[in-house]
């Protein structure tokens, strides 16, 4: 993509996966998010590593959203 800036896909595609890790698998999508935004930040995306801190952080948050029980995590 021409209007994105080297690095600025990864950074992004991180962002997603730090989002998903929240709800759906974070065991699995936490990590990925993290692994784009140490790609984005080799790139030179200065601000990935704030990506990798915000997909660690949804990692942790969907882990212990899936210890809560059933009877307060759902309706």
């Amino acid at each position: 993509m021409l209007w994105l800036k080297r690095g600025q896909g990864f950074a992004l595609a991180g962002i997603f996966f730090a989002g998903w890790a929240v709800w759906v698998l974070p065991w699995l999508f936490g990590p990925i998010g993290m692994l784009f935004g140490g790609i984005a930040y080799a790139r030179g995306e200065r601000r990935a590593r704030w990506v990798v801190l915000i997909a660690f952080v949804a990692m942790i948050v969907g882990l212990l959203f899936g210890l809560l029980p059933d009877k307060v995590a759902s309706n």
